[in-house]
């Protein structure tokens, strides 16, 4: 992971690495540790501290309890305390160095971590079809986006490439958010689906509805897309651009689905930040998808 990023990580995970609890001679009521946990995760993910993230979270007692609280024995509340400790006070200490050393990043920027690979014409091919997804979806009057290399981070396999304008960023953020509303989609209806089949209807009306279904998940994709592209100034009467932001569409779930991670700078204002869903979980839940092909690609036209 590149310092950026670990340094993004540092700051949104180490404020949660809070707790309570309550001690008697015998044990200790600990509360509100999950999102804790969820952090340490997060901060393990970056390679860093890997002797607390791995002692905290080799702690099953409390890792894989369900509920927000539990009672355990002093024994391993010192050692999960301990580890926290230390974890939150090196965090902030490295988390500081690198804010005082890293360069500021470009607000119109994007950070992308390629699939990983060592085979030269595979990051080839993937550059290309990232290269050209992006063209297609920010290089047009309305958004007037670009399209630059801004630099490889040494030592890993994430670039950053400056979008050129707060619109283009808007765009994939919210291209990206459609994907996984979409996958989201797909499991409600999935939900549905299966309970239907439970029902052993006849053979037509089984086939009627499985369209129905898989219409109704066109249509909140389309018009999701038609909000999008509103939202950043296309016209609904701009049907070639409309179309190259559905050819992203595609092209992002096909790149998404083969391990592309993308994440917004740690410049960017935060309503459009969130605009970008966590990286990681968009790759896994769209890994998952069923017929994405089918789902995607057979879409209407607006």
């Amino acid at each position: 992971m590149r310092l950026q990023e670990i340094a993004f990580v540092l700051e949104h995970a180490i404020p949660r690495l809070t707790y309570s609890q309550s001690t008697t001679p015998s044990n200790t009521t600990l509360k509100g540790f999950q999102n804790a946990i969820e952090a340490v995760r997060e901060i393990r993910e970056t390679g860093m501290f890997a002797l607390e993230t791995g002692a905290i979270l080799g702690i099953e007692e409390i890792v894989l309890h369900v509920s927000d609280a539990i009672v355990i024995n002093n024994d391993t509340f010192n050692i999960f305390n301990n580890m926290m400790s230390q974890l939150r006070v090196r965090g902030q200490l490295l988390l500081a160095t690198l804010r005082a050393n890293l360069p500021p990043e470009d607000a119109t920027a994007v950070a992308i971590k390629l699939p990983p690979t060592a085979d030269l014409a595979t990051i080839a091919e993937t550059l290309t079809e990232l290269n050209t997804a992006l063209q297609q979806l920010v290089l047009n009057e309305h958004v007037g986006g670009d399209v630059r290399l801004s630099s490889f981070d040494r030592g890993s396999n994430w670039i950053v490439v400056i979008l050129g304008s707060a619109a283009a960023v808007r765009l994939l953020g919210g291209l990206l958010r459609i994907i996984m509303d979409t996958r989201l989609k797909e499991i409600e209806v999935a939900s549905q689906r299966e309970m239907l089949r439970r029902m052993k209807l006849k053979t037509d009306a089984m086939a009627a509805i499985e369209e129905a279904l898989e219409q109704e998940i066109r249509d909140f994709r389309d018009e999701r897309l038609g909000e999008l592209a509103d939202g950043v100034g296309v016209p609904s009467s701009d049907h070639d651009t409309r179309a190259r932001v559905r050819f992203a569409l595609n092209a992002f779930t096909d790149l998404v689905g083969r391990g592309t991670e993308i994440r917004p700078t740690a410049n960017l204002p935060s309503p459009d930040a969130e605009l970008f869903p966590p990286a990681h979980q968009l790759v896994e839940a769209v890994r998952q998808l069923v017929g994405p092909k089918k789902e995607i690609e057979g879409s209407s036209e607006h």
